[in-house]
């Protein structure tokens, strides 16, 4: 019997949802992403996660927004602003704890240092 090295499937797959205001929405899996957005993920993550003191809490609601766009499928723009940073926050637990479970992502972790007020 041959030693299967990678089995690949273009079935889709069912997808853990979160659900706002009555809406679900799936979260996304790294295999989803595209090139582009892999690439961003990546440097948004890094941005996000890093200690750097000149941090703004624009700026890193601003990272959080995309991060969340890319990871949750067809959340809008209008429903993404009626969210609180911290409904936001949870909506990145949710993935992060999925991503752990297929650990095909790496977590994505808020900095221990608070984000400085604008």
């Amino acid at each position: 019997m041959a030693n299967v090295l990678l089995e690949l499937s273009t079935e889709k797959e069912e997808r853990p949802t979160i659900k706002v205001d009555g809406s679900h929405y799936e979260l996304r899996a790294r295999e989803d992403f595209n090139l582009s957005e892999d690439a961003e993920f990546a440097s948004l993550v890094k941005d996000f996660t890093g200690s750097s003191p000149e941090r703004d809490a624009a700026k890193m609601v601003g990272f959080l927004d995309r991060i969340i766009k890319l990871a949750v499928a067809g959340i809008s723009d209008e429903v993404l602003a009626k969210l609180s940073d911290t409904k936001k926050v949870m909506i990145l637990g949710a993935f992060n704890k999925e991503a752990a479970s297929r650990r095909a992502l790496p977590p994505v972790v808020p900095a221990a240092e608070p984000i400085a007020a604008a």
